[in-house]
Formats: C-alpha cells, sequence, structure tokens
C-alpha cells in the first residue's frame, strides 16, 4: 500500500510562488546585474584608470541560472502540490527528493567553480592591460572579497592613497584625480 505526503493547498501555492519568485530572481534577475558587473570591467579596461578596485563575491552570480533551475525544481513541485490537491506515492516523493537533492548540490558547487573561474579569467585579463593586484587589497580596502589593481606598484605602498581608501568620504575615483594630478606634476 502505497502512502502519500498531504500538504495544504495553501501552503503549497504560498510555496510554489516563492520557488517561482526566487526562481525568476536568480534565472533572469541575476544575469542582468552580472551583465552590468562585466559592463563596468571592461570599461576599466578600455579607459586604463591607473587603480581600481574589484568586488570578487559577486562572481559566484556567474552560476545563477543553475540556482535558478534548482528553485524553478522547487517551483514545479510545489505547482503539482497546490494544482493536484493531493501528495505522491511516497516512491514517487523519493525520487522528487532525490532529483532536488542532486541539482542542489550541483547548483551550490556550480556556484564555487564559477567564481574561481570567473575570477581567473578577469585576473588574467587585468594581468595582460598592465595591471598588477595590491598585495594586501583587505589592509588597503578595509573590505571582505575587495582587490585593489593598480598599473605602478607604488600606488598599493602610497600613503595619501592608503588614506583615500581608508575614507568614506572618498572613491575610487578621486584617488585617480589625486594619482593624475601627481603624475602631472612630476
Amino acid at each position: 500500500m502505497a502512502t502519500s505526503v498531504t500538504v495544504g493547498r495553501g501552503y503549497a501555492a504560498a510555496y510554489a510562488l516563492l520557488s517561482l519568485a526566487f526562481a525568476i530572481g536568480a534565472g533572469v534577475g541575476l544575469p542582468y546585474l552580472l551583465s552590468h558587473e562585466i559592463a563596468d570591467l571592461r570599461g576599466v579596461l578600455e579607459t586604463l584608470p591607473a587603480m581600481f578596485t574589484r568586488h570578487t563575491a559577486i562572481t559566484a552570480m556567474y552560476a545563477a541560472p543553475v540556482a535558478g533551475l534548482l528553485f524553478f525544481s522547487f517551483f514545479l513541485v510545489g505547482a503539482r502540490y497546490c494544482l493536484c490537491g493531493k501528495g505522491v506515492r511516497e516512491k514517487t516523493g523519493n525520487r522528487i527528493v532525490m532529483a532536488i537533492a542532486v541539482l542542489a548540490v550541483i547548483a551550490l558547487s556550480s556556484l564555487f567553480v564559477a567564481r574561481a573561474v570567473a575570477n581567473a579569467y578577469w585576473e588574467n585579463q587585468f594581468r595582460s592591460a598592465g595591471y598588477m593586484r595590491c598585495p594586501n587589497s583587505f589592509m588597503l580596502t578595509s573590505k571582505w572579497f575587495t582587490q585593489a589593481w593598480a598599473q605602478d606598484p607604488a600606488y598599493c605602498r602610497d600613503p595619501e592613497v592608503r588614506a583615500m581608501m581608508a575614507s568614506p568620504w572618498h572613491g575610487i575615483d578621486d584617488i585617480n584625480e589625486y594619482l593624475r594630478e601627481r603624475e602631472q606634476e612630476r
């Protein structure tokens, strides 16, 4: 005799809608935001400022469509419960849970792999454009997952640049303006 799991239709509907919202956010929203991040990084390579900062944590979201697929599978399970109003057989339920668990492992591991691959790609692009990463970016920026890149290693050790980086009143544009003025004075 097959057993079934019962879930209230209201809970299933809420679960399905929440999962669909996450699926749309991960599958559409995050890639849209990433396109702006990529455009900004390409802009850096075109304008070649003396120094810039880059947030490395966002590159994990390069695998966002995989996470969107995971949330979409959650939506399908919730929608099935909501529309049918009855549970599924235990064997079918176990298969669904196993498929979602495998997809969850793939989605989580793809986030780490995507981050490593994307960071290596952008690091290679910046190095080929003549930049070097400041050795202690955290000490320079006081932010986790932020790298500082400079055309000249002396910029990373400059006390005025360090003070401006630590200041909440100065941005990277102010630092580049300072470096431009300093180079013109020489």
